[in-house]
């Protein structure tokens, strides 16, 4: 279902992203780690199995956002590994996350054919290193003529002078942009400030936005739009 609320594609020219529960199934890619991380670590996890480790995992992740560091401190102690593993572990997230990513279904045919008629830009928060690791192993680098990722920026969102560092860089006035993502905090209100439109990927986590130029539930119906 697609609501549409007041998107003037007329005068976009530049079509900007944002990357995890976007274009990027981040609790099916976090899933995928946690699944390699207890076949890693299956000798100290003896008696705790994977689905009950990646049940206790999600049921402190708060969608990606729950501090890491804690998580893994709370997972040893939950199943009673040595009092070093928690630190282990998260050096083992921070190093080997992102290998296994999974993009949402048809993003590879949206991006085709969007880069055809636009400008096409990426911002996402979190880690250049995982978040390189993500981009470069869904191949989806190609498609995108400028991506900021925070960590390397020293701004995140909702700063939005991380939105006007891409904008910026993609030689493209606010007005004439749109961005796509999935959290009204981050990446619908910051950039209707700056007079851009914006897209609101609804996957049921976050209150509803009234700043949305249009409402999706499933990143394929962006070509309903544009």
């Amino acid at each position: 279902m697609t609501i549409i609320n007041s998107i003037d594609k007329t005068i976009i020219t530049a079509v900007i992203f944002d990357l995890e529960q976007t274009l990027l199934d981040r609790r099916a890619t976090f899933i995928n780690f946690l699944h390699k991380q207890h076949e890693r670590w299956a000798e100290k996890f003896a008696g705790t199995s994977v689905d009950e480790y990646i049940r206790f995992m999600l049921s402190l992740d708060n969608n990606g956002y729950a501090d890491k560091a804690q998580m893994y401190q709370q997972s040893a102690q939950k199943f009673g590994l040595p009092s070093d593993s928690g630190l282990a572990l998260h050096v083992d997230y921070k190093e080997r996350y992102g290998a296994s990513p999974v993009l949402y279904p048809g993003v590879h045919q949206l991006l085709t054919r969007l880069a055809k008629q636009y400008k096409l830009g990426l911002i996402s928060n979190g880690r250049t290193i995982g978040q390189t690791r993500k981009i470069e192993q869904t191949n989806i680098r190609g498609y995108f003529e400028t991506i900021l990722v925070s960590e390397t920026e020293g701004i995140k969102k909702p700063d939005t002078r991380i939105f006007e560092r891409c904008l910026q860089r993609m030689n493209v006035q606010a007005a004439h942009a749109i961005y796509i993502g999935d959290n009204p905090v981050n990446d619908i209100e910051p950039p209707r400030s700056l007079g851009m439109q914006a897209i609101w990927v609804d996957q049921g986590i976050y209150e509803p936005t009234a700043a949305a130029n249009a409402v999706i539930q499933e990143i394929a119906e962006l070509e309903e739009i544009l």
